[in-house]
């Protein structure tokens, strides 16, 4: 169902309200963008050859960008499925811990499925007896913990807002490029805006006004390169947040064109950021991999849900050729 359709309009901009037409639209920019981050973080890794499961990838990335352990395994009919997450954060095969020694079981998960799916015992795959026995595997978001990605968003959204709050309140002063000069409740500067705002060729003053003295002009001349500056440094501080997170992003900011080697300038602390995700994710789907005889392979780039999507698509017809075939 659509949501209702307001008609919000514009409000006639009295002058005791522009201040806090600013600092709502700042706000509003704040929430909008947290909010679009929120959404985006889950759908940034696929993983390819992982439809050969029955594993719902998204729901394991939600699970794992909200702070849990998601818990990958065998059910009762043999399929690999999404079992749940774990309440022990103690395992063999955290890499933050060195001296346990011993691998999760069913005591250790939150479950998510229906009691009658589960097998019988769980015991966490592990390179103890190198992935030759178990039946789940443990997936973690890092490998070493010290950040929380909202945090990482909520920090930088808070600058990018107090960017965006300035070149609102710049576009708002654009706007004022006359100014009246009188006393409070002077009804004669009342009369001249209001002839002049209705296009009155002249306006009819009395001998204390002095056009020279009353009227005064406001230069925004300098607004359009201030705004050309805001948006630069809105940009640089959106690729700070993304490379933060492992989006590809412009190496350099320069006003001409960019060559292949300056735009890929930055690619190792992207990089080395995007594996803080994909390592601790393979660290896991390895052992998956492993013991089952699998091929999943977590993938972190801009393009990585449009790509598998079309890779997907095309084994599917791949497939369906052949089976065609006599």
């Amino acid at each position: 169902m659509f949501p209702e359709f307001k008609d919000y309009g514009l409000e006639q901009e009295l002058s005791e309200k522009v201040a806090q037409r600013v600092i709502y639209h700042r706000n509003r920019f704040a929430k909008l963008l947290y909010g679009r981050y929120m959404e985006i973080l889950p759908s940034t890794i696929v993983y390819k050859n992982g439809n050969v499961t029955a594993v719902d990838w998204l729901k394991v990335e939600v699970a794992l960008r909200g702070g849990y352990n998601a818990v990958i395994g065998e059910t009762r009919s043999g399929a690999i499925r999404f079992l749940g997450f774990v309440t022990n954060p103690l395992s063999v095969t955290d890499p933050a811990n060195f001296l346990i020694s011993q691998p999760l079981t069913e005591n250790d998960i939150q479950f998510c499925i229906r009691e009658s799916d589960r097998c019988d015992f769980y015991k966490e795959i592990s390179d103890i007896d190198d992935c030759q026995t178990g039946n789940m595997v443990v997936i973690r978001n890092k490998s070493l913990n010290y950040t929380n990605d909202y945090e990482i968003v909520q920090h930088y959204v808070s600058e990018l807002a107090e960017i965006v709050c300035s070149r609102f309140s710049l576009k708002m002063q654009a706007k004022i490029t006359t100014f009246f000069v009188g006393e409070s409740g002077d009804e004669t500067v009342n009369q001249i805006a209001n002839s002049l705002y209705n296009g009155s060729p002249y306006v009819k003053v009395d001998g204390f006004f002095d056009p020279d003295e009353h009227i005064q002009q406001f230069d925004s001349s300098s607004v359009p390169q201030l705004m050309t500056e805001l948006k630069r440094e809105y940009q640089n501080t959106l690729n700070e947040l993304n490379a933060m997170l492992g989006f590809s992003v412009l190496g350099v900011d320069k006003e001409s064109g960019v060559n292949g080697a300056e735009a890929s300038s930055g690619k190792a602390y992207t990089t080395a950021n995007g594996n803080v995700y994909l390592k601790s994710r393979l660290n896991g789907i390895k052992k998956l991999n492993k013991r089952y005889n699998l091929n999943i392979i977590p993938m972190f780039d801009d393009n990585a849900i449009s790509t598998l999507s079309l890779m997907e698509d095309k084994e599917g017809k791949d497939n369906e050729s052949i089976s065609d075939t006599p």
